[in-house]
Formats: structure tokens, C-alpha cells, sequence
């Protein structure tokens, strides 16, 4: 997706963007035949550490598709249908730095979405409730400081977009013009499973967390991270290891992917819950 500078991209011919229509038109079981018989597999996320104890990096889980491929093709131009916006945001906040610098200077960021009209009003909410603020101590839950600011990165540069993609840079992440095929809801599930395994709550049950945790001599319960919600505490399952002005390119590949598979028909729904 991303631009590359002084270098001609690729593009379908006629008979492959006839194969591509071809595909997205047909029924999930004959395009995931299709594609086997192809030596292909329909697009999935799954991280596999290259070596023991390795960290899981964004760069990793957003594979190199040519995605302005894909938008310079007649299936996406027919297919492709602008419905409604949702931004991806990435934030910051106080103790999420002192967070990472406990840590040895793992670099961490909420990472989550919000329609566009709403998007102040969640990054409020964030701080209102103090996302990640609370860990659970020997008796009780107990308060860390600097989690009721969120705000987001500064210097977030993202490389020119193909006319055709879905995608913007905005100041808190990435706007991402939804199909009317995948709801906000639908999008947001497919987002959280692909960055599941950066989730800080999943680094604190692996070995390179437990690794993290030992060189910095703090318990992986500190990975596990609360909120209030009213009278309740809830998990805080949207901190992830995360670069902002570095990975914000990966980001944008994953977020991209997602549309595109909806868009192609390999995007395999799952119940919202």
C-alpha cells in the first residue's frame, strides 16, 4: 500500500483483474477451493516467534501484499463502496511512558477505534475512566497515576495512499472508510484479533513477557492492566506494544487488509459477542 519513491508499481493486466472479479464473485467455499487449488490460502494472522523469547512486532503480523495492486484493479473499482468512516487511534498518556520505561522501554500505546463523530468524545471517556490505570495488588485493586490524559502521538507520518484506498492519516491514527459490507463492529473485531497477539495482556502470559518481566524485576501481574467502569473494575485489553510514528505504516497495512478482505469476499466473519 505504501508508496514506493522512483520505482514503477506493478500493475494487474487485463486477464488478471478478469481472474481477481472472477474470485470475489464467488461463494466463500468455491473461492477458498479456488485458491488451494492455486497453492493459495485465504489471508490469516498468526504470529510465529522466529526465535524463543521473541517479542511479537507489528512489522511482522502486516504482511506485503500489494495492496495499490488491488486498488488499481477493475474488481476493486466495481466492489468498492465508501459507507461510513472509523478512526483507528493511537494514544498515549502518562503512565503508559512511565509503564514502559518500568520495563526497560517497551513502547506501548492504546490502540482501539471510534466513529469519526465520536472520537473526542472516547478519547475523553479514557481518561474519565482511567484505562489502564488500575492493576490488581495483594488486597485490592490500586490506582497508578498519569492515565487520565490520553493523547496522541505527535510527528504520526504515514507515506502517500493509492487514490483508490480506504485509508487517511488523521491526527490521532488512521481514518478507514468502511464498506457497506463490514459494520464498525465487525471491523473492530477483525482489528483486535489480528493485533491480539501485541496485546499486553497476551505478552504477560509468554515467555518473552515473563523475559521482560525479570530483567526489569516487576511482576507480569503489572502486564495485566484495569479500568473503572462505574462501580466495576474491567480488564483493559487494549494496550499493545506498539512504535507509533514507527509502526504506524504496519498499521495501516492491517487496517487496509481488513477492508480489502471484505471487500475480495475472504474476509471469514465471526459473531460479534
Amino acid at each position: 500500500m505504501e508508496h514506493k519513491m522512483n520505482m514503477t508499481e506493478p500493475r494487474l493486466s487485463g486477464a488478471a483483474a478478469a481472474a481477481v472479479a472472477l474470485l470475489a464473485g464467488l461463494g466463500a467455499a468455491e473461492r477458498r477451493a479456488a485458491l488451494e487449488a492455486l497453492g493459495m490460502t485465504e489471508a490469516r494472522r498468526i504470529w510465529t516467534p522466529r526465535a524463543p523469547g521473541e517479542l511479537p512486532t507489528l512489522t511482522a503480523l502486516a504482511a506485503g501484499r500489494d495492496q495499490d495492486a488491488v486498488y488499481g484493479s477493475a474488481a476493486w473499482a466495481a466492489s468498492y463502496r465508501r459507507e461510513r468512516t472509523v478512526v483507528v487511534y493511537v494514544l498515549q498518556a502518562p503512565g503508559l511512558g512511565a509503564l514502559s520505561a518500568s520495563l526497560g522501554g517497551l513502547s506501548l500505546a492504546k490502540v482501539g477505534t471510534a466513529a469519526i463523530e465520536n472520537l473526542a468524545q472516547r478519547v475523553a471517556e479514557l481518561g474519565r475512566c482511567g484505562y489502564g490505570a488500575w492493576v490488581r495488588g495483594p488486597r485490592r485493586y490500586e490506582r497508578e497515576a498519569g492515565f487520565d490524559l490520553f493523547v496522541p502521538p505527535p510527528r504520526l507520518q504515514l507515506a502517500p495512499q493509492h487514490p483508490a484506498s480506504p485509508l487517511r492519516l488523521c491526527l490521532h491514527g488512521i481514518e478507514v472508510d468502511l464498506p457497506s459490507a463490514l459494520s464498525p463492529e465487525q471491523f473492530e473485531a477483525a482489528l483486535n484479533r489480528a493485533l491480539l497477539p501485541l496485546r499486553l495482556q497476551t505478552v504477560a502470559g509468554t515467555e518473552a513477557g515473563h523475559a521482560v518481566c525479570a530483567r526489569a524485576g516487576v511482576d507480569t501481574a503489572t502486564l495485566h492492566r484495569f479500568y473503572r467502569h462505574g462501580p466495576r473494575i474491567k480488564a483493559a485489553t487494549e494496550i499493545a506494544l506498539l512504535r507509533p510514528q514507527a509502526d504506524i505504516g504496519a498499521l495501516a497495512r492491517l487496517c487496509a487488509d481488513i477492508v480489502i478482505d471484505t471487500v475480495m469476499g475472504l474476509l471469514q466473519k465471526r459473531p460479534l459477542r
